[in-house]
């Protein structure tokens, strides 16, 4: 079992069908086999072979990138993605985790001690039919090296098998099947598991990926995929964010579009319906972690019904909301997920700290509060460790953005708690304004939710991002915490707790 046995499959079946497309390159089914079956040969020249580990930052020439991906998955070499920008003690220590022997990449690294080889711009040349080793039988070792997010602590890391990754295709071709020949395009950055797992589903269904991405501005995205006649477009909310606040209302830009998958994170009803309007009508919003995969999905059909959820869980995955104590709660009362089956992930690499915390008796617990209604319907109502107490009441921190995301002078909020002497902690709310407007206004908004307990509004120009777009809370408490002390912030408690609050 090897995930890309599919590839050579398809190129023999279809061998001029195109495969990847990149400005005016074109790469057909036929001639990806042959550059995958190149490159696996100059690995196994450099001494890896399967069982191995190989870091790797993605080279500037993301055909070359795809094509290396493609040959490492072939070898039965597990590849760990590192960022170009990534933090050198945090690359490092994941090379030292993940077991890497060589570093892959445009150029060496002063802070990754590891033989350093670049990507051969030759391996993209046809070979000859039989160049390259046999496909690698590898269903039990590591394809990649995830990372989780971050967003609310530090990233661990993910070994995904061929057998894991094979097990979530499956499961994702319930909601998203890719047609031949269709044209598909992410906007998640080469690296990242969402983007390259995204790459390898699209390929061996037998769509075509484009790989453009360099952007120049938002009218240049629109102007690519209209160019490329893309129909199939993944991107985060993030990205969303950006596009429907500046595209105008009237005819959506991309019509043509038969999905537009929004991955990692919910969305509040004022952007699906801005970007029904402004972007295309066919938004589908997955939930879904590194660790196990696509979890559940929202059709168009189903968000024009039911807004506020995340969908239906997959069939073939295991899902519950259950208490503290692993007892099933009744529907639509909070609770933990939980999540087991096929694809979903034993333990973190290197991290029994974290494999404790998340992983028990066969359960993955990815740390999201949710109801299920008698229907079935997921709606997340935050993450476990974003509960406030405030004042004995714990209140999640979403249901609070999630209020003042509403308010129509509101680009975007998010939440950090304040300590407080008299209430333990107060909500403070980083708010990124479209308009002008009283922060007394949005603080009564939200205190009229929270029976009156105090809060702190505070004007930011942008929200701190981690790599996925996330909002990295961690920064963000800090930064809140530096304003809410001069005269940017809004406390609003009905007492004189200012300092606090």
């Amino acid at each position: 079992m090897n995930l890309v046995c599919a590839l050579s499959d398809l190129a023999r079946s279809d061998p001029t069908a195109l495969a990847l497309v990149l400005g005016e390159r074109r790469m057909t089914r036929d001639e990806l086999d042959a550059a995958v079956r190149t490159a696996a040969a100059g690995l196994a020249r450099l001494g890896l072979g399967a069982g191995s580990v190989a870091a790797v930052v993605p080279a500037a020439d993301r055909m070359l990138h795809a094509v290396l991906v493609l040959a490492l998955a072939r070898s039965g070499i597990a590849h760990l993605p590192l960022r170009a920008a990534e933090t050198p003690g945090r690359a490092a220590a994941l090379a030292r985790a993940a077991g890497a022997t060589m570093l892959i990449a445009d150029r060496a690294s002063a802070e990754l001690p590891l033989p350093y080889v670049p990507a051969d711009p030759d391996w993209l040349r046809r070979a000859t039919p039989d160049a390259g080793p046999a496909i690698a039988e590898a269903a039990d070792r590591p394809w990649i090296i995830a990372q989780s997010s971050g967003s609310t602590g530090r990233p661990k890391a993910i070994p995904v098998t061929h057998a894991m990754e094979i097990a979530r295709s499956r499961r994702d071709r319930q909601a998203f099947q890719h047609h031949p020949g269709e044209r598909f395009l992410t906007l998640i950055e080469a690296g990242f598991y969402n983007s390259t797992s995204a790459m390898v589903r699209c390929l061996t269904q037998g769509g075509t990926v484009v790989l453009d991405h360099a952007f120049r501005s938002l009218g240049d995205l629109i102007d690519t995929a209209r160019r490329h006649a893309v129909r199939f477009l993944q991107m985060t909310p993030s990205h969303l964010f950006a596009l429907v606040e500046v595209l105008p209302d009237g005819a959506p830009a991309l019509p043509d579009l038969r999905v537009l998958r929004i991955s990692s994170a919910a969305l509040p009803r004022r952007m699906h319906d801005l970007a029904r309007r402004r972007l295309a009508d066919c938004v589908h919003l997955t939930y879904g972690t590194n660790e196990a995969g696509t979890l559940a999905v929202a059709g168009p059909d189903l968000l024009a019904r039911e807004p506020a959820t995340v969908g239906q869980p997959l069939d073939g995955i295991a899902f519950e909301v259950v208490d503290g104590e692993d007892r099933a709660v009744a529907a639509g009362q909070p609770g933990f997920v939980r999540v087991r089956g096929p694809g979903v992930m034993p333990a973190y690499l290197d991290d029994p700290e974290a494999t404790w915390q998340h992983c028990r008796n066969g359960w993955f617990y990815p740390g999201d509060i949710a109801t299920r209604s008698a229907e079935g319907l997921v709606q997340l109502k935050g993450r476990s460790d974003r509960v406030l107490n405030i004042g004995g009441v714990l209140t999640g921190a979403e249901e609070i953005e999630a209020l003042l995301a509403s308010h129509p002078c509101v680009a975007e909020a998010a939440v950090v708690p304040l300590p407080s002497e008299r209430f333990d902690v107060v909500p403070a709310i980083a708010v990124v304004l479209r308009a002008p407007v009283p922060l007394s206004e949005l603080a009564a908004q939200v205190r009229a939710s929270l029976r009156g307990f105090p809060v702190a509004i505070v004007p930011v120009p942008a929200l701190p991002r981690n790599p996925m777009g996330k909002t990295d809370y961690p920064a963000l408490t800090r930064m809140v915490a530096r304003l809410a002390t001069g005269d940017q912030a809004e406390a609003s408690s009905g007492n004189s707790d200012r300092s606090r609050s």
